[in-house]
């Protein structure tokens, strides 16, 4: 059982950890590059200072995690619920929120102009004026054809 737990520095790279139960883990500065962790709950969980680069978390439930400073370029966050995330000092050059629920989510415009997003993608509140000058794309090809 992983929920709770102290795994900060866990060398996890390309680790398949899909459906996962990892809420309330200790995740800082974890190498989680291109890890699998679709559908995974990592509700609560700190992943601040984190390398996701490339992971997927595809529909995982990530409401209320930390993820400052990490690093997610490349990362997939398509249909996740990041409801109440903190993005703020995530690095990314880009990456996918396609469908992410993002509402009371904290994260800067400038994070969100360098995202993938679509019509599903539900913004903070506080950004709802900025999301018509965030890039909206369909993702849709590119999911079908990975």
């Amino acid at each position: 059982m992983l929920a709770g737990q102290n795994l900060r520095l866990a060398s996890w790279a390309g680790a398949n950890l899909a459906g996962a139960d990892l809420h309330g883990a200790d995740l800082r500065g974890a190498d989680l590059r291109g890890a699998d962790l679709s559908f995974a709950d990592l509700t609560g969980a700190c992943l601040n200072g984190a390398d996701l680069r490339g992971a997927c978390f595809e529909t995982a439930s990530l409401s209320l995690v930390d993820l400052r400073e990490a690093q997610m370029d490349g990362a997939d966050f398509h249909g996740a619920d990041l409801f109440g995330a903190d993005l703020r000092g995530a690095t990314a050059e880009s990456f996918v929120l396609a469908g992410a629920d993002l509402d009371t989510a904290r994260v800067t415009v400038s994070l969100l102009r360098k995202a993938s997003v679509d019509t599903q993608t539900r913004f903070p509140e506080s950004l709802e004026a900025a999301a018509p000058r965030v890039k909206v794309q369909d993702t849709s090809s590119a999911r079908m054809a990975a």
